[in-house]
């Protein structure tokens, strides 16, 4: 994550920030992650890579604000 963070710092790219954002994801931090892929959708794409990691993270965004978070309605059967 440091070495991700130290890329991201000297060029900030599409790519980097969804794969961050995936790490964040993958430790449950949906805030983080969720800020990392709508950052990733406001840059403007540069290769055909960046492009298709945007179209990915546009649909991770879409996806994780679905998400109910459960706190007190966690009897209630609307969580995920």
């Amino acid at each position: 994550m440091k070495d991700l963070n130290e890329a991201i710092e000297r060029q900030e790219t599409i790519e980097s920030i969804y794969a961050r954002a995936g790490v964040y994801e993958a430790q449950n931090d949906s805030q983080k992650a969720s800020a990392d892929y709508r950052r990733a959708t406001e840059l403007a794409p540069r290769s055909v890579f960046e492009t298709l990691a945007q179209a990915n993270a546009k649909q991770k965004v879409q996806q994780l604000s679905k998400r109910v978070p459960c706190g007190s309605m966690a009897s209630s059967g609307t969580c995920l």
